[in-house]
């Protein structure tokens, strides 16, 4: 036979019990089985572990070992199988005997046998590579050194460790002198490990936040992210440092920035905390002289302009307020540095403070109109009570030129399609003004007949509080002068008049309403927050059928709302209706469009309507 591989050597690691023999071996002593147990140690198996098969044939045979399976069972063993053969020639060739080719074979293969299993076995020594001045241990470890003796000899662990313990034990040596051992820091600069232990060792020491995408930085930034009055000498360098940082003070307290979860610029979290909700009830106004009125409250918190029954602000520093009664007297408190109040007006009364003040004020801003628009540039006409609804007077205020600039402003209604006004209440910005006219920094739908209110200016926070009216005497409630502040008479379905204070016929009907339709325009008569009024509604009828039912109508929108349904019952050829009132909601503008309907609408002779108060959420 011939000898066809060159291994003579097969490793498993997993596997059995039938471990195939990739290679001839000529009798069962010229195997030798090893098993590398987890732990490291081995163990040559002994012929009562294992049984073999095919010995002497040429494509190999089998190593059979229930118990080496059980060990490969487990990861981290091995079984290495190997053809060992004691180096010698056991065949005698007798001098001019017979040449038997066979005989002489297997003594070509024995031979060829050991040269292989010597190659095996050197192929496991330690080797220097060709041309190399080193030996190559080929990533095996090297076991069962003896201890060097010699400067050049090869130290073991045991050695090592031992050494290095000898010179902690005794401080002596380089490896314990910080000063030697040289320090590469974050930035690249060499220095030495000594070095940490200075002011700015921190700055030696690198450091990573967790995450993908980071920007690598030193401990020393880090750490200087929070600034402590522990760390300096003085109030003023402690105050220097911890500018736009949160710091620590001395005692204790903890100071940054909070920025709100819905955006917006971050506040100081101390003020955060003195902060709280301005929603809640409106604060009430009470008339106290001819040109007085007071607000009454122990603390004010900054909500800013008040809208839909919400302030603007969700949170809102408080400030407490002087006295419990704080009066306003015109006109003294009066906002923006105006010399004089412009009367038959709407105002507006203000809290108002700024960060470093211990209490808060009271001021009052006047409710601007529009005229025309050009550009960004509002001519004002006055916020009061007019005899024609279609004509705006011309107003001026007593301020000074861009006394308002910078001023917050809120857009109260802006003119829409068809001429028809829609509650925005949108907070814009002034840029600039004179005695008659503002500059918003975003004009938007701004149109004549809108109305604005400026936040009193010069203040970083200010609360609206409630309106009021100062006519040509006085603060005056809505019934000085008799009946409302408007009223309203209907012969049938049409609107004959309808007046106000002045208890003389007016044009209260809005022009530039769809032809047919009457529109009563309540603007400038009633607050101008406002969004609903009472109404007080009589009627006379001209029928003695009964009973019967008549129908007010409202519309708003183009479509019908019917708040009042009355059924009457008559006795004669005339009655007139006991008032009644109904709450009217402003769809858009403060304005309503009444009408008479109903299965007897014919009977209605007169309809008469009264203002008897307003809804201010």
């Amino acid at each position: 036979m011939t000898v066809s591989t060159t291994d003579s050597v097969k490793t498993y690691s997993t596997g059995g019990p039938n471990f195939p023999i990739p290679f001839r071996f000529l009798q069962n002593s010229d195997i030798e089985a090893v098993l590398v147990k987890q732990d490291g140690t081995t163990e040559t198996l002994t012929g009562a572990q294992y049984s073999l098969a095919g010995a002497g044939t040429q494509g190999g045979g089998t190593l059979i070992s229930a118990y080496a399976a059980s060990v490969l069972a487990l990861p981290g063993a091995t079984l290495t199988i190997s053809r060992v053969m004691i180096a010698v020639q056991p065949t005698d060739l007798r001098n001019q005997g017979r040449f038997l080719a066979e005989t002489h074979e297997t003594v070509f293969d024995r031979l060829t046998m050991l040269i292989q299993q010597g190659f095996a076995e050197s192929s496991r020594a330690l080797k220097r590579p060709i041309g190399a001045d080193y030996f190559d241990a080929e990533g095996w470890r090297i076991a069962n050194l003896a201890n060097p003796l010699s400067p050049q000899d090869a130290a073991t662990r045991g050695w090592a460790e031992a050494f290095i313990a000898s010179i902690l034990a005794t401080g002596q040596g380089p490896v314990n002198n910080a000063a030697n051992v040289i320090y590469a820091a974050p930035d690249g600069s060499i220095t030495v490990v000594q070095a940490m232990s200075g002011q700015a060792g921190s700055g030696l020491i690198g450091y990573s936040a967790e995450g993908p995408n980071t920007v690598p930085r030193t401990v020393q930034d880090k750490l200087r992210e929070l600034v402590s009055r522990a760390d300096y000498a003085t109030d003023a360098a402690f105050n220097a440092a911890r500018s736009g940082k949160p710091s620590i003070d001395a005692d204790g307290s903890f100071e940054a920035k909070v920025k709100p979860a819905n955006g917006g610029t971050p506040v100081q979290l101390g003020k955060f905390v003195q902060e709280e909700s301005p929603n809640g009830p409106r604060d009430m106004l009470v008339w106290a002289a001819a040109q007085t009125v007071t607000l009454s409250g122990d603390t004010w918190c900054m909500g800013g302009f008040r809208r839909f029954g919400k302030y603007v602000k969700s949170r809102a520093p408080v400030f407490k307020a002087p006295t419990f009664q704080n009066a306003m007297t015109l006109p003294d408190a009066l906002a923006h540095g105006m010399a004089s109040s412009t009367l038959n007006n709407w105002y507006a009364a203000f809290a108002v403070a700024n960060d470093a003040d211990a209490t808060a004020s009271f001021k009052v801003a006047p409710f601007l109109f529009v005229k025309s628009v050009v550009g960004s540039v509002c001519t004002l006409g006055r916020c009061g009570e007019v005899t024609d609804v279609n004509v705006i007077d011309n107003a001026t205020y007593t301020w000074a030129d861009n006394a308002l600039a910078g001023t917050d402003v809120l857009v109260l209604n802006e003119i829409f399609l068809s001429g028809t006004p829609s509650w925005t209440m949108r907070v814009a910005k002034i840029t600039a003004n004179t005695a008659g006219t503002v500059t918003l920094d975003t004009i938007g739908s701004v149109g004549p007949k809108c109305m604005l209110l400026p936040a009193p200016a010069g203040w970083q926070h200010y609360r609206y509080c409630a309106s009021f009216y100062l006519d040509t005497a006085e603060v005056r409630n809505m019934f000085d002068g008799g009946g409302g502040p408007v009223r309203c008479r209907m012969a049938g379905t049409n609107v004959v008049y309808a007046h106000g204070n002045n208890g003389t016929n007016s044009t209260y009907l809005d022009g530039v309403v769809p032809s047919g339709t009457k529109r009563i325009d309540l603007s400038r008569f009633i607050p101008p927050l406002a969004t609903g009024v009472y109404l007080q509604s009589g009627y006379q009828l001209a029928s003695s059928s009964f009973p019967m039912r008549a129908d007010m109508f409202f519309d708003m929108d183009g479509s019908i709302h019917t708040p009042e349904v009355h059924t009457f019952q008559k006795d004669s050829a005339e009655v007139n209706a006991v008032p009644l009132t109904v709450f009217l909601t402003f769809k858009g503008g403060q304005f309503y469009m009444p009408s008479t309907g109903g299965t007897n609408a014919s009977v209605i002779a007169r309809v008469s309507q009264t203002v008897t108060g307003w809804f201010e959420p």
